[in-house]
């Protein structure tokens, strides 16, 4: 990590004045009937993650709801990677308004995408564009709720996963993006509660050595601001794999209570 944060420092990058001119286009991943909020997706920082993060989610949403994902960038060659963590989010914002326009939406964030989606609810509250809700799925506060054995199970599970992507899972180019972003998670993110409603969705089992050193629950994932809490079986990547169906149904029912 000290190695790959180090090469992200090193990656041509820009503010969040230049923001606008390194917008990326929104990936969509499924196709609604019209009649409910767009789910819009921000995927981790991870080298492995992207939209593919949603695809299989968004199958469970086909027919029902438009899923989006927005895209970090600095994950392939030639894009600039993100000064600061407010450009970031600047980035994502006019992402946001040129993909959303005036249509009802939701934003969605698993794991360390939620930090971005909670971030990114505050400031399009702040631009007049809020979210009808955020929907958090097992995401860890960043710099906290980190231990020794979190780090191990989370990269144990990425490691598991990488061969799933292909030959091209990790670049340069997406190990330094991450690690550039890893840092200003760590360093720079700040978060503010939201207006929107939130649901934050945690993971009901550990991980494989996530609870070691814990007493009883307190090794799950949880969240500092007003929200309603669920947990839903899985573990924090099972839930969005062979749990999926459950995970899907929770967070239609509670968007469905609120008309969304």
């Amino acid at each position: 990590m000290a190695l790959i944060q180090a090469a992200g420092r090193l990656r041509p990058s820009f503010t969040a004045e230049d923001a606008a001119g390194h917008v990326l286009p929104p990936v969509k991943m499924a196709g609604g009937d019209g009649t409910r909020a767009t789910l819009v997706c921000l995927p981790a920082i991870t080298a492995t993650a992207g939209p593919i993060q949603y695809g299989m989610m968004a199958q469970m949403f086909e027919g029902r709801r438009d899923v989006l994902s927005l895209v970090n960038p600095g994950y392939l060659e030639g894009e600039l990677v993100a000064g600061s963590f407010d450009a970031l989010i600047e980035l994502h914002l006019h992402q946001l308004r040129a993909a959303i326009g005036t249509e009802r939406y939701v934003l969605v964030g698993h794991s360390m995408g939620g930090l971005l989606a909670y971030a990114l609810a505050e400031r399009a509250e702040r631009a007049g564009l809020p979210p009808g809700a955020v929907v958090l799925l097992d995401t860890f506060e960043a710099a906290h709720q980190f231990s020794e054995k979190t780090h191990i199970a989370l990269n144990e599970g990425l490691d598991s996963r990488e061969q799933l992507l292909g030959d091209f899972a990790l670049t340069g180019a997406k190990l330094s993006a991450s690690g550039r972003y890893n840092a200003l998670l760590m360093e720079e993110c700040v978060l503010r509660p939201v207006e929107s409603p939130t649901f934050f969705l945690s993971a009901a089992e550990p991980m494989p050595h996530q609870d070691e050193g814990f007493e009883g629950d307190a090794w799950r994932a949880s969240w500092p601001f007003p929200h309603t809490a669920k947990a839903t079986p899985g573990d924090h990547f099972t839930i969005m794999e062979h749990h999926l169906p459950r995970t899907t149904e929770a967070i239609e029912d509670w968007l469905a209570e609120r008309g969304l």
